[in-house]
């Protein structure tokens, strides 16, 4: 129960539970019945104490990182800058580890369905109309500028994201999809062919029924990577004629109105990502909960998302790595010419640590500690 001590929790892990400190920090100590051995047979982990302070922003914790309150940071591209010129001299190491796994992107509301409580549509049908049509969402993925994403928000510290795996993933990574450079003559061109054309002059498109183009464009607020990245993707759509009305709620909202609500029109969001394809299955499986632009589907509403139905059903019993391997590959190309969501761009990893430890050996999947239980601190630190 929630009343058990901490003590009395059973780990079996190299640290358990000391105490916790609701909204202040968390304390976890060494496992003294710890399974594992060194490779000169001491028990692991030589780590006695770990403490996880909860911060409240990103920013906080950095000036806490340059107060010398902790003693690892994951950096924003914009942090590197501050933080690069102060390695020597507060004594702390900059890991840059390649791409990193969690993904931003845009999706756009595609559920046909109608509210059972109102009787209305999630979608008005004329926005479905546009957000169904593959040309609309081939010419969002050309008006979107990752390059100037990853040199204004990320100082160059980024990648242009085109596959549902990250190049970081490294066996399922599938680097030969159908990728979307950003070209906006292009975008003109895909939204013509749509039926999108500026019938009455005034600058705005129109659809082949004289609506307007205008959506609503949300994302969460407090995360400044995702409302630069909204606004110049904002910036290159009303270029083209698009008027979109941008708003930053706060994440819970934002989340319920993706799982629960549906009443929404496009969102920037991100998903977290990582090297097992089937993990993510309960986002590209049509049933699923975060199959976002139409979940929880009785049958696959189209032929593709049948197919990746099928993918996900066989590769998760293939035993044969090359097989899994083809299969996972269709699936990727399959996301990126059918577009269900638009990725931007993908941060670098970096990892700032106090050079107070041993036996470090950062990766981008892992973190700067995914070997925790096999580091030490340096003895000069532990007299202090």
């Amino acid at each position: 129960g929630t009343d058990t001590p901490a003590r009395e929790l059973v780990s079996s892990g190299p640290y358990r539970l000391l105490k916790y400190l609701p909204g202040e920090k968390v304390i976890l100590e060494r496992n003294p019945y710890y399974w594992k051995k060194s490779s000169q047979g001491e028990s692991l982990p030589f780590i006695d104490k770990i403490i996880f302070l909860i911060v409240q922003s990103q920013d906080t914790a950095l000036l806490k990182f340059q107060d010398g309150e902790v003693d690892y940071y994951a950096l924003r591209g914009a942090d590197f800058p501050l933080l690069k010129p102060q390695e020597r001299i507060n004594n702390f190491t900059i890991y840059e580890m390649g791409p990193d796994f969690g993904s931003q992107f845009i999706v756009f509301n595609q559920n046909p369905e109608n509210n059972p409580q109102s009787g209305k549509p999630y979608v008005e049908p004329k926005k479905l109309a546009w957000f169904t049509n593959l040309k609309f969402r081939q010419a969002v993925a050309h008006a979107v500028d990752k390059e100037m994403m990853i040199i204004i928000l990320m100082n160059g510290l980024g990648f242009p994201q085109d596959s549902s795996m990250s190049p970081s993933s490294g066996w399922f990574f599938n680097p030969r999809v159908m990728k979307y450079q950003y070209d906006l003559a292009r975008a003109r061109e895909l939204l013509k062919e749509g039926g999108f054309i500026d019938r009455n002059h005034d600058g705005r498109l129109e659809d082949i029924n004289g609506n307007r183009l205008e959506f609503n464009l949300y994302t969460n607020s407090g995360d400044n990577e995702r409302l630069q990245i909204a606004a110049i993707v904002r910036r290159d759509l009303e270029d083209l004629g698009i008027k979109v009305n941008f708003q930053a709620l706060e994440f819970n909202n934002l989340v319920s109105k993706l799982v629960s609500t549906y009443d929404w029109d496009a969102v920037i969001i991100g998903l977290t990502g990582g090297i097992e394809p089937h993990f993510g299955k309960n986002v590209w499986a049509s049933s699923g909960h975060l199959h976002m632009w139409h979940p929880r589907q009785q049958a696959p509403h189209t032929k593709w998302e049948k197919r990746v139905d099928e993918i996900f059903d066989t590769a998760v019993q293939e035993m044969n790595e090359q097989k899994r391997k083809m299969l996972y590959d269709e699936w990727q190309e399959i996301i990126a010419r059918e577009l269900p969501v638009i990725y931007t761009v993908l941060p670098e990893a970096i990892f700032a640590v106090r050079n107070k430890f041993e036996n470090l050996h950062p990766t981008a999947y892992g973190g700067a500690f995914h070997n925790l239980e096999e580091i030490w601190i340096k003895t000069e630190y532990r007299k202090r």
